[in-house]
């Protein structure tokens, strides 16, 4: 028995001590993350940490309790957290809503681990550190690249346990060109991976440095609604956003989702996958219920085909777990994890160029804020280059951008236009996640500002 399914058992033991009769599930999870950073081609900050977060949760007598606590060591005092949730129960209000615990379920996926990359030395990284640099032929360089390592073990009074681990690497950076006007001008390549042996670190040097030595000389464009053809930067927020606030089975239920199953929403070429168990995916292969997680369609050929959901929501809309339950996410409800778009027809993203008479090349979006969540309307801002397309080639660099857009409106029947041949995985969020999409080209995009307005 592993170090932290025995801290689990110690846990759920205290409780069994405390509240005969209760029942309760425990997450074990140690995490070893490492960052080295670097600004100006110089690296000036290498951290790492590990640590172990144990997240129990108790039912007593028609209530239920949280608790959290973080610690190190093999001789972690437990006590108090059980006796935390079991006194929270107390006093709380009674949880019709409980669905009980997950009682079965064959794990038949472990996790994408590779013990290089999670436990990469900080050389390793300083190495691929110095590719990036290089190949960004001079330009200053600035980013980080990132590994980790995650196990967790899930135990409950039911009786069902499980245990898996994963690997995850990143190298995000950005080269600088500068303008007449003393400005730069920045350009981004960014990969994630579960092996750091599959990122190319030069590779993104360079692509960065093209992109910004592209961006010296930007023009401004007025307001309106542009073709575009997004890379997978951009296209990893956009998923995101649609997965976490459109596929929430919670959200769907309370109405506050554009998703509605069984519908044509999305334009015919779309797939979208959640897809845990590739041999790509960043994360674990079952979810804070302890549900196993499995390969599952949200998209199929542009009809909506479900949303995800933890035990709890599942209940609420009377169906069954799909296996996405957050830790501490019983307000917030279930998310996909693992999206990954699977590659299409169009090739690569000069060919999605090649296609476009009129429009913009857009490498990333920042700064996203949801306006209106029962149509996804978001508004945020580009950056990292942007260029005019003009006869199906490349022209002027462009201003950054504002932009007012539904997401779900942006791949709607007729508006998704081309999907890449070359997916990419991409860390949209800086934590420890991936999501795997191609470059694509839509019908419109609403632009209704530069970043100054």
């Amino acid at each position: 028995m592993t170090t932290d399914a025995v801290l689990a058992e110690r846990i759920l033991a205290e409780v069994r001590a405390i509240a005969p009769g209760a029942e309760a599930d425990v997450s074990v999870t140690t995490t070893t993350q490492a960052l080295t950073r670097f600004a100006n081609s110089v690296i000036h900050q290498n951290v790492s940490e590990t640590g172990t977060e144990l997240s129990l949760r108790v039912h007593v007598n028609g209530r239920t309790a949280s608790a959290s606590q973080t610690v190190s060591g093999d001789d972690a005092p437990v006590s108090a957290l059980a006796e935390r949730a079991v006194a929270a129960c107390q006093v709380l209000p009674p949880d019709p809503g409980w669905p009980g615990l997950t009682s079965s379920g064959k794990l038949e996926h472990s996790g994408n681990f590779d013990e290089e990359t999670g436990y990469a030395a900080p050389a390793v990284r300083a190495d691929m550190v110095r590719a990036f640099i290089d190949g960004a032929d001079g330009l200053p360089a600035a980013g980080y690249c990132q590994t980790s390592a995650v196990a967790r073990t899930y135990l409950n009074t039911a009786g069902h346990e499980v245990s898996a681990a994963f690997s995850e690497s990143t190298v995000d950076g950005i080269a600088r060109a500068p303008r007449e006007d003393g400005s730069f001008a920045d350009g981004v390549a960014k990969l994630t991976a579960v092996r750091l042996t599959d990122i190319d670190p030069a590779a993104l040097g360079a692509t960065a440095a093209a992109k910004a030595h592209a961006s010296v000389r930007p023009v401004s464009l007025p307001p309106g609604h542009y073709p575009v053809v997004i890379e997978p930067s951009a296209g990893a927020q956009l998923l995101q956003y649609i997965g976490f606030f459109g596929f929430n089975g919670r959200a769907v239920t309370d109405g506050r989702s554009f998703v509605r199953v069984g519908e044509e929403q999305f334009d015919p070429s779309l797939t979208l996958l959640d897809d845990p168990v590739s041999e790509e995916a960043v994360g674990l292969p079952f979810d804070a219920d302890g549900t196993v997680k499995r390969r599952m369609t949200l998209v199929d050929a542009g009809v909506t085909a479900a949303a995800v959901h933890s035990r709890r929501t599942a209940a609420e809309a009377g169906t069954d777990s799909t296996g996405h339950a957050l830790i501490g996410g019983d307000r917030f409800g279930a998310a996909p994890m693992h999206l990954r778009v699977p590659a299409g027809p169009a090739g690569t993203v000069d060919d999605l160029v090649f296609e476009v008479a009129d429009g913009l090349l857009v490498s990333d979006f920042w700064y996203v804020r949801i306006l209106d969540p029962r149509t996804l309307v978001c508004t945020g801002l580009t950056r990292n280059g942007v260029w005019r397309i003009q006869d199906g080639q490349v022209t002027d660099a462009v201003s950054n951008l504002r932009f007012t857009q539904s997401y779900a409106d942006a791949l709607a029947p007729g508006n998704l236009l081309g999907i890449g041949s070359q997916p990419v995985g991409i860390n949209p969020s800086g934590g420890i996640n991936r999501i795997e999409v191609p470059p694509m080209r839509l019908a419109s995009w609403n632009f209704t500002g530069d970043s100054s307005g």
